[in-house]
């Protein structure tokens, strides 16, 4: 059943921006495939998010756990689960916190530093001594099809899983591109106006001179058709 009711402009906005700001240290490209795949979410979902809110913090602290987590398992699927090297673990949390900023989220060593700092009072030259001792590890990168293709299948099986992973993550996104395309003029324009410029179903009906409850109902087949795309249950 589609869900009748949206939440607030200002809630969704909220969740945009949350989005926004949890994705900032990736690269742009991962940054555009994290947002999309946020507001996917949320629609394949029926904002049911916003229905679990239980009022026992802000909205705003609610949104960013959720989107946190959100990220993390976005981050898993894309570039594998991030496990803290043996080296890293032996000189304890700072280090761990360290080698996960550099390594694995890619965070300049300056700003690094000045999470440490603030996280646990080090000074910028003790933290230096610190990721100075740890490993060199690669830092994380993604590959498309084509070149996992032509990579020999490693014998570890969770490699395996993660490449399937970034399959079906490519894959889903080829297919709702492909449906939004398939989309008439007007329905892309409806889609812009409400997830992109955060405009309300009701002012948009009344832009268009339109009835809200069937404008309401033209946005619930929309989204079906292209939950539809991604092979996502109804």
């Amino acid at each position: 059943m589609i869900r009748r009711l949206e939440p607030p402009t200002e809630a969704l906005t909220l969740f945009s921006e949350t989005v926004t700001l949890a994705s900032r240290r990736l690269p742009a490209q991962d940054a555009d495939d994290f947002a999309q795949f946020a507001q996917l979410w949320l629609l394949e979902r029926r904002y049911n998010v916003f229905d679990q809110f239980a009022g026992r913090s802000s909205l705003t602290t609610y949104l960013t756990l959720v989107v946190r987590r959100l990220l993390i398992d976005w981050q898993n699927a894309h570039y594998g689960r991030w496990r803290p090297s043996a080296a890293a673990k032996r000189l304890g949390d700072v280090a761990v916190m360290l080698e996960r900023l550099v390594y694995r989220d890619s965070c300049p060593a300056t700003e690094a530093f000045e999470r440490v700092r603030h996280a646990h009072g080090l000074s910028w030259e003790e933290s230096r001594t610190i990721l100075e001792r740890l490993p060199p590890r690669s830092r994380r990168m993604r590959l498309s099809d084509d070149v996992l293709a032509n990579v020999a299948a490693p014998a570890a099986q969770d490699v395996l899983e993660r490449a399937e992973q970034q399959r079906e993550e490519h894959r889903r996104r080829c297919a709702v591109a492909a449906s939004l395309r398939q989309l008439s003029f007007e329905d892309r324009w409806l889609l812009r106006a409400r997830y992109q410029e955060g405009q309300t179903v009701r002012s948009i009906a009344l832009t268009l001179n339109m009835d809200a409850r069937q404008l309401y109902r033209r946005y619930g087949r929309i989204v079906e058709r292209l939950r539809h795309s991604t092979g996502a249950p109804s």
